[in-house]
């Protein structure tokens, strides 16, 4: 507990840009819990999760289509759930590690050690396509090789809802189950973290972040910082 309380302290005593936010922190908690991955977040444990909403990655302020995400962990597995406001989730790519970003996609970025050397990068996009990746970070990032990783256990789910119902906005939601022992790195103590969305509106691309990099979201000094209850 002193590491994690340290390290936020250090975060949030850093040097920060014109306008830019301190470095924001979470306490995941576990359960026992079995969680299907469905893609709907109808558990009960999901009420315990923890609970972030996401801001715009580079103002740092609200968003017109919130995000929700959960984190909850059960034995040696993270369960990671969004709920993404949406007039319209578009997405065609359907293959394993297709270039998601491009769409419409959640995001995760994790980096165990929290020496922001070498990280996790996961994709979902409304389709329940999946890309993952493990990143060794620096100027010219070889996102080939990073792709070459696989988790072989993990597990994702989407749901779209088409329509909304009166008092309901309409959504899609996804869940992800990483698996932890199967991570290069080892988590020990507290980890670093940011979780992120590409959402497509009229055109354009908005990027959203719980910890706003202010630029891409390749910036694990940015991560936000994370421990296991």
């Amino acid at each position: 507990m002193f590491s994690f309380i340290l390290l936020t302290l250090l975060l949030l005593s850093g040097r920060l840009q014109a306008g830019e936010q301190p470095l924001p922190a979470m306490w995941i908690p576990s359960t026992l819990e079995t969680i299907h991955v469905d893609g709907r977040l109808t558990e009960g444990s999901w009420r315990e999760a923890a609970r972030v909403v996401l801001r715009d990655n580079h103002t740092g302020g609200q968003l017109a289509h919130p995000t929700i995400v959960r984190l909850i962990r059960r034995q040696d597995v993270l369960y990671v759930g969004f709920f993404c406001a949406d007039d319209e989730a578009k997405a065609e790519m359907t293959k394993r590690d297709d270039e998601l970003w491009r769409e419409e996609a959640v995001e995760i970025f994790l980096d165990p050690t929290g020496e922001g050397r070498e990280y996790l990068e996961i994709e979902v996009n409304p389709r329940g396509a999946l890309y993952d990746g493990w990143v060794e970070y620096g100027p010219n990032i070889d996102f080939d090789r990073a792709k070459a990783f696989d988790l072989a256990s993990v597990r994702v789910a989407a749901q779209v809802q088409r329509r909304g119902r009166a008092g309901v906005m309409k959504s899609w939601t996804c869940e992800i189950a990483i698996p932890l022992t199967e991570l290069p790195a080892k988590i020990h103590g507290t980890f670093r973290l940011n979780l992120t969305r590409v959402d497509h509106i009229e055109g354009k691309h908005h990027y959203q972040a719980w910890s706003p990099t202010y630029r891409w979201f390749h910036a694990p000094e940015k991560f936000g910082s994370a421990h296991f209850r």
